[in-house]
């Protein structure tokens, strides 16, 4: 059985505006029953999570890189990490350069490196890049050029990444509807099964 770890924000954890969608609705979950018993998905998504390497002084834990090494640890081995970061580093507040958010994202693959042990191989990464969504979310303003910048870049660098510019949104303009996480588990199924490793 092979293991796919997924690494992420609110959309992975399956944000609605009102709470949280059925686990059945969930893209991590909908990819599981996709690819079927050959793989076990492990789903690690936090609202708020950011790919940064600062420190948000009210909310510590919103840091993925804080917590990234004992989860990582707790999955490991695994064959694949999916890290779907980069939406939360693009609000205005946390004041990042394109650069920055890039490098804070690339972490994860570079971290990795150091964790493995013994027989364990270098998982494949594959990265979800930002997808679409609206430059507001209740207090907060996201920049979107910087998104498009953020990804041309991303997607110069990575070997594996998803993109889908028109994920359908629900009505606070930010999260996945149950449509977008159809979309979202379509996209990474196609790309993990095209992966000449798997």
């Amino acid at each position: 059985m092979k293991k796919v770890f997924i690494y992420g924000d609110s959309n992975v954890w399956g944000a609605s505006p009102n709470g949280r969608l059925p686990d059945s609705e969930q893209w991590s979950n909908i990819l599981q029953s996709k690819i079927g018993i050959d793989y076990k998905i492990v789903q690690e998504g936090l609202p708020g999570r950011y790919a940064g390497s600062f420190a948000y002084e009210p909310r510590p834990h919103f840091n993925g890189q804080f917590c990234y090494e004992p989860i990582y640890r707790t999955a490991s081995p695994v064959d694949i990490v999916i890290i779907a970061l980069g939406t939360n580093d693009l609000n205005d507040r946390y004041n990042r350069s394109t650069d920055e958010i890039v490098s804070d994202i690339l972490w994860y693959e570079n971290k990795t490196r150091t964790l493995i042990y013994n027989v364990e191989t270098m998982p494949i990464f594959i990265y979800v890049l930002p997808p679409n969504f609206s430059g507001k979310f209740k207090d907060s303003t996201f920049d979107l050029e910087k998104r498009e910048v953020v990804n041309d870049k991303l997607k110069q660098k990575v070997d594996h990444f998803v993109e889908i510019s028109d994920v359908d949104l629900s009505a606070d303009g930010l999260h996945f509807s149950p449509k977008g996480h159809r979309q979202m588990a379509d996209a990474v199924f196609a790309k993990i099964t095209e992966s000449d490793r798997i």
